[in-house]
């Protein structure tokens, strides 16, 4: 079988709907499961280039189970691991070359749409386990873990008053998006991805709370934390102008180049924003998780239970806890309450 890879992809335009899926994929519309769960997908406001892997993955999977007569609802493992020795024998035309087989990356991702695929399926219909089983990592644990380190024997870095005060400076010249996010990723001690996977709906302006759902959180644990009068002043500015972008995104947060104009933020965007602050304050060293460790050793200062505390970070083990907690740094978080409001 000789693939010919498709060019000009990224022109094409966006899926939003089932109707695009099946306006663009008329052999995928012959499965209703398939279509079900690529909708599933476009809901919960994945990016365009994961929803098309996953979609290029389930095509070419179904296709090959229709050539060789298998009923794809009832696979089980061998049938998985004859499609994907096929893969590996797969004669490939790529910018007029030929090439034979899928590099390791690229099954590895065929194989993670497929299992994606059918956890969807053991939801619904299907009582038998997923056939496309996990592969075990020949690696034993994380690289600190072989190097010998320890989660204690990393230093967590602190800034200090001085410090502190630069980067509130470059922050204050930053967009009010920046700032809210800066803002609102200390009053919660919220992670680069729970706080990047806000929605609107998420805010409650009353209670001034924001809501982290569960499947967003690292911990799949619900969750609600409160933000400062100063959060509060902004947010409102910022819902205003959030209001106004021409979007059908629900996300609370939109990214402001010109590629992805008014579109969901990545966490890689913020991220970058953030490092190029920090850059400018002199202080590469600060990170977006530098503020939820400075946020909890607030907390206990104040007196603060470690149950709460947990509670509030979203940790199933108190004994994380103790890790996001430095005592010993007193410098800085005067400043913070002047910068931040009254906590």
């Amino acid at each position: 079988m000789i693939i010919k890879v498709r060019k000009g992809l990224k022109t094409r335009k966006d899926l939003k709907t089932s109707k695009d899926l099946k306006e663009r994929f008329k052999f995928l519309a012959k499965y209703s499961f398939a279509l079900r769960w690529l909708t599933a997908l476009l809901d919960d406001e994945q990016a365009q280039n994961t929803i098309k892997r996953h979609v290029y993955a389930l095509q070419d999977y179904l296709r090959f189970c229709q050539k060789n007569n298998i009923e794809h609802e009832s696979v089980t493992s061998e049938h998985i691991a004859l499609y994907m020795k096929s893969l590996a024998n797969r004669r490939i035309i790529r910018h007029g070359k030929i090439k034979y087989g899928y590099c390791e990356s690229s099954k590895v991702q065929v194989r993670n749409s497929l299992r994606s695929y059918y956890d969807f399926l053991g939801e619904t219909i299907r009582d038998k386990p997923n056939p496309v089983r996990k592969r075990e990592s020949k690696r034993k644990g994380s690289r600190r873990a072989q190097r010998g380190e320890t989660n204690d024997s990393k230093a967590v870095w602190i800034p200090s008053e001085e410090e502190w005060f630069a980067m509130a400076d470059v922050m204050d010249q930053q967009s009010l998006r920046n700032r809210i996010m800066f803002a609102l990723s200390y009053d919660g001690a919220l992670r680069r991805a729970e706080l990047c996977s806000l929605r609107v709906q998420d805010i409650d302006m009353t209670m001034q709370q924001v809501r982290i759902r569960q499947k967003k959180s690292k911990t799949q644990r619900e969750r609600r934390v409160s933000f400062t009068a100063y959060t509060k002043e902004r947010l409102e500015e910022y819902l205003k102008v959030r209001c106004k972008a021409k979007t059908r995104s629900k996300a609370l947060f939109l990214s402001e180049s010109r590629r992805n104009k008014a579109q969901k933020i990545t966490y890689w965007t913020w991220t970058m924003a953030f490092r190029k602050a920090a850059r400018q304050a002199g202080l590469p060293c600060f990170t977006p998780h530098t503020l939820r460790h400075m946020r909890l050793t607030y907390l206990a200062k104040q007196g603060v239970v470690r149950e709460d505390i947990s509670n509030h970070a979203g940790h199933q083990d108190p004994e994380t806890t103790n890790r996001y907690i430095h005592l010993s740094s007193d410098e800085g978080f005067a400043q913070m309450i002047r910068f931040f409001g009254s906590l």
